[in-house]
């Protein structure tokens, strides 16, 4: 599926970089929506994550069979007293790559998306101390996120938590994961 709707105009002169500021408002706001439609509970950094998630889980995939397998994943956690499972990084750095194969059965490549959120999340957990970086350059080091996704990601996280530090490698962590 397409990851944010109609292609966003190419900058000119910069190719493969999306331009979301020469859409019109009410579809740059239809992206968001569908974007953050992905996110369930938690705190500003795992809701994140789940979009970063929703992001490697999209390629071939329905919104429906996205849906399904953040749902299998926030599964695999351990349900707060009168709270919903709410999927993080941190959930996912700890679970096996096979139990997150196993709740992604029926996505399509369920076997090597599982591994590649599972480095991801590791990688969040890691540098970026469990908060996932807004900017398309630092999205781009984050296991199974390539240049489209990683603008879409961008444009999403844009303005949401602004100046709250989060999603900056550590200091020292050579500007993030390989």
């Amino acid at each position: 599926g397409d990851p944010g709707g109609a292609p966003p105009r190419r900058r000119p002169g910069k190719t493969g970089r999306e331009d979301f500021s020469a859409l019109p408002e009410a579809e740059r706001e239809r992206i968001r929506a569908k974007w953050w439609g992905f996110a369930g509970a938690g705190a500003a950094q795992d809701r994140r994550f789940q979009l970063v998630a929703a992001a490697v889980l999209h390629a071939k995939a329905t919104e429906q069979a996205v849906r399904r397998g953040l749902e299998a994943l926030a599964a695999l956690g351990v349900k707060a007293e009168a709270g919903p499972r709410v999927l993080t990084a941190e959930l996912l750095a700890s679970v096996p790559v096979e139990a997150v194969e196993v709740a992604l059965e029926g996505v399509h490549w369920h076997k090597a998306k599982a591994g590649r959120l599972v480095a991801a999340a590791r990688a969040v957990r890691g540098p970026w101390r469990g908060h996932v970086p807004c900017q398309e350059a630092e999205l781009l080091k984050l296991p199974g996120i390539g240049p489209r996704l990683a603008a879409v990601l961008a444009f999403v996280f844009a303005g949401a938590d602004e100046g709250d530090g989060e999603g900056r490698p550590e200091a020292g962590a050579a500007g993030g994961v390989t």
